[in-house]
């Protein structure tokens, strides 16, 4: 009998798609902390800018630029870029056009696995229950900010933005963190997670060790996480792979 490593298993995993080998993109992705915009995955690189000003209008990117996202209550815009040669000039052509037209670049803070997140200068807080509405907008106004949004459900929890566009939402949410008022505050990020990839095999969901989401009352994400071998390689025709198995 032949015992397989767990490293092994799994790039078998990325080699032998069930089925059909063809590997599709799921939806991608650009999350944030309210609401999910979703589109059709698109590569990196990007560049994210914001307005100074909300009434501000995007100004019309030219191709092969494309405006991957325009979160107009936070301000937030995300143009993909061409890759290549063009590359270059597009992300000359946009440090020109957009701070013209009164927009500044953002930074991203970058993670594994090709997540990226910028800040959308907002701040996701939540107050204690006795304190009125009345008061946090007093408090608000001490610390120069405002409400953007109250959120429902539980708890006195708001969506609220430095009043000049010259403050950072992490500066606001650290000051909105020390009051005594505040049960905790947390600045608002926009996010791009990485895309993930499932072969189109129809019957994936009965190999539960390559792909388990709890079907047949199992245990969730007890697999080989085959998802993760594909997310670098669907394999290749061209590579033959034999499990033998005494029975």
């Amino acid at each position: 009998m032949i015992l397989y490593s767990t490293v092994g298993l799994l790039l078998c995993g990325a080699m032998l798609c069930p089925g059909d080998a063809t590997a599709r993109p799921r939806r991608d992705h650009v999350a944030r902390g309210i609401g999910i915009a979703r589109r059709r995955s698109a590569a990196d690189p990007y560049m994210v800018f914001r307005k100074k000003r909300p009434a501000l209008e995007t100004p019309a990117v030219p191709a092969p630029l494309r405006l991957v996202a325009d979160y107009g209550d936070s301000g937030v815009v995300v143009v993909g870029l061409p890759e290549g040669e063009e590359r270059d000039v597009a992300v000359d052509l946009l440090r020109t056009l957009f701070p013209a037209r009164d927009f500044q670049e953002l930074s991203r803070q970058r993670s594994k696995g090709g997540r990226w997140a910028v800040s959308a200068d907002r701040v996701i807080v939540r107050f204690r229950d006795d304190i009125s509405h009345a008061s946090i907008r007093e408090m608000l106004a001490d610390l120069d900010a405002v409400i953007l949004k109250q959120l429902q459900g539980v708890g006195n929890r708001y969506v609220v933005v430095p009043a000049s566009p010259d403050d950072s939402g992490s500066e606001l949410a650290a000051r909105l963190a020390a009051l005594p008022e505040t049960l905790w505050a947390h600045e608002d990020l926009l996010r791009r997670n990485a895309k993930k990839f499932l072969p189109d095999d129809t019957e994936l969901g009965n190999q539960w060790y390559l792909h388990n989401t709890g079907q047949d009352g199992g245990m969730k994400n007890r697999d080989l996480g085959a998802e993760r071998a594909w997310n670098i390689t669907a394999g290749t025709s061209s590579v033959i792979i034999a499990v033998l198995d005494d029975g």
